[in-house]
């Protein structure tokens, strides 16, 4: 089997796993965590959605990485989650205007992958939303089941300097 090879130094990228029941990723967000018995996933920031089939919209919230290189504070998270989830709820029926897409694409996030977070992650999913600098593969690989991201998208720099000064969690 051939080893995945380390991401470039210092890129960093948001990746998203979606999973085909809603309670899938909340299982998987310990292995972020760390235990005793085994040690975290290392990622830089980790949130955790769980669209139960008979809700209007998803359940969402931030997990607690190890590491603490871009760790986000939550005004972030609930941007992003009011984007993907929140705005479409607010549009008119087909044919009125749509929700603002791409409002997050100065950190990274344009309309395309907005777009791509609502296909994804639809009623009866969940999903484990990342910000990382590992290789993705290797971080799926550390997960006990579905080893390949959904989505990844590579940050620039620029891009984590704009989500380091105005989201970093200042807390941590």
């Amino acid at each position: 089997m051939r080893q995945p090879s380390p991401a470039p130094s210092g890129v960093t990228a948001f990746s998203a796993w979606v999973f085909d029941t809603p309670d899938t990723a909340g299982r998987l967000l310990p292995a972020f965590e760390g235990s005793p018995h085994r040690p975290a996933v290392r990622v830089d920031d980790v949130a955790v959605v769980s669209w139960p089939a008979d809700r209007l919209r998803p359940l969402a919230w931030h997990g607690c990485p190890v590491d603490d290189a871009l760790v986000l504070a939550g005004a972030f998270w609930g941007m992003l989650f009011a984007e993907v989830f929140l705005l479409p709820l607010s549009c008119p029926p087909a044919g009125g205007p749509g929700p603002s897409d791409g409002q997050l694409a100065h950190l990274g996030l344009d309309a395309a992958v907005v777009r791509s977070l609502r296909d994804l992650i639809v009623a009866d999913t969940s999903a484990v939303l990342v910000v990382h600098r590992a290789n993705a593969a290797e971080i799926g690989a550390a997960l006990p089941i579905r080893p390949d991201p959904s989505l990844t998208v590579l940050l620039t720099p620029e891009q984590v300097g704009r989500l380091r000064a105005g989201f970093a969690d200042d807390e941590r």
